[in-house]
């Protein structure tokens, strides 16, 4: 969903982030340890739940640790038998980013990434994009920017005017300048 609002709508979300965190910090670091500071021997006045603590040899995390001493190894045994279910599931995990083959096959995006990908050797999917706005493909500041790109490495140079795509090198690639 990011990737889908505006630069300016995500300054702004980014901005008012970096502001609560700034006061959860602030609050964090400088209000509460005051507030502590001042109640001194008086935080405990408002006990939410009175009970009494139950003796030393009583209660159910007492009965639990006496019961993993006894039988500690198999006690251990379950434990890991128990995570190694759990984890199984992601043993064949595959983590990465995801790119326009998630979207449906009749998504707008998906084709056209599909018609680059297929009719395009030079994989211009994966090369990095340069916007210059103001400029049109016919500009002369372009074709200097496309020259000096050309002798800095190897470079897929093409032009896009508003949708429209054409090549400005025959050949797609320019090979990488030596020396």
């Amino acid at each position: 969903m990011v990737g889908t609002l505006s630069p300016r709508v995500r300054r702004a979300v980014g901005l008012m982030v970096l502001a609560v965190v700034a006061i959860a910090a602030t609050g964090a670091v400088v209000v509460l340890p005051a507030v502590l500071a001042s109640l001194g021997p008086r935080v405990e006045k408002f006990v939410l739940w009175h009970h009494t603590p139950k003796p030393v040899g009583e209660g159910a995390w007492h009965r639990i640790a006496l019961f993993v001493m006894r039988r500690p190894v198999w006690v251990g045994l379950t434990v890991v038998a128990l995570l190694l279910a759990l984890g199984a599931p992601f043993l064949g995990v595959k983590f990465g980013l995801p790119d326009d083959r998630v979207l449906p096959k009749g998504a707008v995006t998906r084709r056209s990434a599909d018609v680059i990908r297929a009719e395009f050797a030079s994989q211009e999917q994966a090369g990095v994009g340069v916007a210059a706005p103001g400029l049109s493909a016919d500009d002369p500041q372009l074709a200097d920017l496309e020259e000096a790109a050309a002798q800095r490495a190897e470079v897929v140079l093409g032009a896009e005017s508003r949708g429209r795509r054409r090549q400005r090198v025959e050949g797609g690639r320019v090979p990488a300048a030596v020396g």
